[in-house]
């Protein structure tokens, strides 16, 4: 809770509670969750720390996976980007961290373009095979975001979508072409561009 507060000097005491009781040999993950998204810089600085020395117990958990991609700190989301490209997932797991990012996607508010934009590019970086057969009803969800970030991102997998791209569903695209941004209804030109 302490790390959780808005206030720097809250979270610093909750940094130095946290660095007295983690315990390497037995880490828990929602403490060094707790300090990578907390208002104090050192506090994050210390869970990357933390992580890198076990990469792979912190990332295998898809949930704080997503919770540090998506993180309200950018320090922390580019460290998660960079972090999970040293990774690799199966099938399975990389689905069920998508689901999760996007879930946490469709949470996102109207003043957050720019999470919202690196979000969705970490996406496309990091998981481009996976999201090629990624469900229309998700695409469908993505495009009817309020924010244009996250609509462009809806377009951009139907483009790169391994049957979608060629055979669109009508609605999805009629969507895209009767946007009220320029951006996404180019996106639909793109589209139709592309078919035979």
């Amino acid at each position: 809770r302490l790390l959780r507060a808005p206030y720097e000097i809250t979270a610093e005491l909750g940094f130095e509670l946290a660095v007295a009781r983690y315990s390497p040999t037995d880490p828990d993950r929602q403490l060094v969750l707790a300090l990578a998204n907390c208002n104090y810089q050192r506090g994050r600085e210390q869970a990357h720390k933390w992580i890198d020395l076990q990469r792979n117990f912190f990332f295998e958990d898809t949930s704080l996976s997503a919770e540090l991609l998506c993180s309200p700190h950018a320090d922390t989301r580019a460290y998660a980007r960079q972090s999970l490209k040293l990774m690799t997932f199966g099938d399975a797991p990389a689905q069920a961290l998508i689901a999760r990012v996007v879930a946490l996607l469709q949470s996102l508010g109207e003043n957050e373009q720019q999470r919202a934009a690196e979000i969705c590019q970490s996406l496309l970086e990091l998981f481009h095979q996976p999201l090629r057969r990624i469900g229309p009803e998700v695409i469908r969800d993505l495009l009817a975001h309020s924010l244009v970030e996250v609509q462009q991102f809806a377009g951009d997998l139907v483009l790169n979508h391994e049957t979608l791209s060629q055979h669109p569903p009508d609605d999805v695209l009629r969507a895209q072409l009767n946007s009220d941004e320029e951006e996404e209804r180019s996106s639909g030109v793109r589209i139709i561009g592309q078919l035979t």
